[in-house]
């Protein structure tokens, strides 16, 4: 009886931990870049810098290194491309891609000290108005600390690792109290890999590209949010569904409305948005393929 019970606890948390994972955002780094096209994109970049006495020139080379960063993240995505990226576009006065980089890179490597401090500075940029309505709230987390997220994964993966030990002491003693901490550990499992569903916000976030008009409703007939009637480029919002050429969003400060879906580039894929779903328009401007205005 108590081998059947230790198999079936074993079952269950090889299938917990088989669905766990496979929701966990990832990334398959290369670690192989493209020599020549980094160097390309170090060698613009630096242009811009000996070219900063001439603001025009300056911003065209970053830019040109920015498309070149972009290019080379697409197969070997990491912190310091994400970084360059994000660094390159801001020179380039593209600040809404510079945020849309940050926001990209933290997705994946949530615990990066530069990615999250060079965010912090972008978002200070950002045209919020005197009422600072739309602004997200600072990153009060210590940067020397792992974030939330990689915490919970650290202990989801101790309680499955306690779990596996405590069956295996079962399987060899045939005893009941190693079965009882394997219990209580596929419980300390369960609850830790459910948490992100029930207290973590999901929602795709987007990344505002041009100041444009928040409206009450999916055309340019109806009114102008009352609080927040423009958002400024740079902006982030929460995306909740989408209709036609159309997104609605919700900003951090709580504001909901629509704005066309081109005005906005997306970070990440749509899930758990209720119907209408997210449209070909706003899926097409997913990492590397969004363009700014």
């Amino acid at each position: 009886m108590l081998l059947r019970l230790s198999i079936a606890l074993f079952l269950t948390l090889t299938a917990g931990a088989i669905v766990y994972w496979r929701q966990t955002p990832d990334a398959e780094v290369n670690v192989d870049p493209d020599p020549a096209l980094g160097a390309a994109a170090e060698d613009a970049f630096q242009q811009g810098i000996a070219a900063r006495t001439d603001a025009v020139s300056a911003k065209l080379k970053f830019a040109q290194a920015a498309d070149l960063y972009s290019q080379l993240i697409k197969n070997s995505p990491s912190p310091s491309l994400f970084l360059n990226l994000g660094n390159a576009s801001l020179l380039a006065d593209r600040l809404p891609e510079a945020i849309f980089a940050y926001q990209r890179g933290l997705q994946i490597f949530p615990d990066d000290e530069a990615l999250r401090r060079h965010l912090s500075y972008a978002r200070a940029l950002v045209a919020y108005g005197p009422s600072e309505q739309g602004r997200p709230a600072d990153d009060a987390w210590p940067l020397w600390l792992p974030t939330p997220r990689t915490l919970l994964h650290w202990g989801v993966l101790a309680a499955y690792a306690f779990g596996l030990f405590f069956l295996v002491r079962t399987w060899m003693t045939r005893r009941c109290k190693p079965f009882l901490f394997a219990c209580l550990s596929a419980v300390a499992f369960l609850f830790l890999a459910a948490l992100p569903h029930f207290f973590v916000d999901d929602r795709p976030s987007v990344v505002i590209a041009r100041d444009v008009p928040l409206r009450l409703g999916n055309a340019p007939s109806y009114p102008l949010h009352p609080e927040l009637p423009l958002l400024a480029r740079g902006m982030e919002a929460h995306l909740i569904a989408a209709r036609g050429d159309w997104i609605f969003l919700q900003l951090s400060t709580g504001q909901l409305g629509w704005v066309p879906a081109d005005a906005a580039n997306q970070i990440g894929a749509m899930s758990r948005v209720g119907k209408p779903a997210c449209n070909g328009i706003v899926m097409a401007r997913l990492a590397g393929t969004a363009s700014w205005n």
